[in-house]
């Protein structure tokens, strides 16, 4: 009799455990996990849990414990300060080399990578991009003049003045897109504009983590500084209205702390034309005014060539009368 009540346990035994391991999932590292690192603490956030309550437990045992195993202390999820009510999220105050996550469906055996969480600060600078230093887009920064074909232009265009410490030092780069080499910035600058704020939580640290490493990937690329003049970035002369700028600009505080910021802007450009008057060149012409020749005047000559004659005729008789 106790042998059969022994096969009958050891039967139940197996078969409890059997569908206790079709219910128990396990993950690679930090699959479907997302790590945020705040002070001293690491905020977890778990894919398909941020509406959901859900136990967790942690262990730093090497391999993988039986989820239902005695030493495990499961504890209940808490919410997040979240501004949107909230998530789901499980604290860890020590590091942890596997998590254990229950819900009303499932058990899942996570392995943690701690390294690979995110720091809260690295996210609100994320959040901040464009927002770090202080500037102000000018659609009238400068006027140019400028004369071509018999046309002078006045020019007048746009740029960016900086309104943010006075005292520090500030250097730029600036690239027309699209650039090959900007590319990924810009693509992620768009969505971190137009459908960052859409986002759950699980996904905008996906994002940030993605941005914040491109975005310094690029920096570290960056040799040829621009020093920005009279705190004003110009846009180039020859811009037109559309045309699309990158700015990366740096901020060195007096105290040789450095800030980093992201700027897109906009070209403006406003053409005023004013034809030129052309030369007019005045000559001065000298004309001697000469009477026509007529009839009577030709009648006057012949009599006053006949008196001219009759004179010398006269003097040359008087002159040899005088000899004799």
């Amino acid at each position: 009799m106790n042998k059969l009540i022994n096969m009958f346990i050891t039967v139940i035994s197996l078969v409890l455990i059997i569908l206790f391991l079709g219910q128990t999932k396990a993950f690679a590292k930090n699959d479907n996990l997302e790590i945020i690192k705040s002070d001293e603490q690491y905020i977890i956030y778990v894919k398909d849990l941020l509406n959901k309550d859900f136990k967790y437990a942690v262990s730093n045992d090497e391999k993988a414990l039986d989820p239902n195993d005695i030493n495990l202390n499961y504890i209940n999820a808490v919410k997040d300060d979240d501004e949107d009510g909230g998530n789901s999220v499980a604290l860890l105050t020590e590091p942890a080399t596997f998590i254990y996550i229950k819900d009303e469906e499932d058990i899942s055996v996570i392995q943690l990578d701690l390294s690979d969480s995110f720091n809260k600060t690295d996210m609100e600078e994320v959040e901040k991009t464009s927002k770090r230093i202080k500037t102000e887009t000018e659609t009238k920064l400068i006027e140019l003049d400028e004369t071509k074909d018999g046309v002078k232009y006045k020019i007048t265009v746009g740029g960016l003045k900086i309104v943010d410490d006075e005292t520090a030092k500030y250097e730029f780069i600036s690239k027309k897109l699209p650039d090959k080499d900007f590319t990924k910035l810009q693509e992620l600058a768009d969505e971190l504009s137009e459908k960052y704020t859409e986002k759950n939580m699980y996904e905008k640290i996906e994002f940030a983590k993605e941005f914040y490493n491109t975005y310094k990937d690029e920096i570290s690329n960056i040799k040829d500084w621009n020093e920005v003049e009279n705190l004003e970035i110009r846009q180039p002369s020859d811009s037109i209205n559309g045309d699309k700028y990158i700015i990366i600009l740096k901020k060195t505080s007096k105290d040789d702390e450095i800030t980093y910021d992201a700027k897109f802007m906009t070209s403006y450009r406003e053409d005023e034309e004013e034809k030129i008057p052309e030369k007019v060149e005045t000559k001065t012409v000298k004309e001697t005014t000469k009477l026509p020749y007529t009839g009577a005047n030709l009648t006057l000559v012949i009599i006053f060539a006949l008196v001219i004659i009759a004179i010398v005729v006269v003097v040359v008789l008087i002159r040899k009368n005088e000899k004799k």
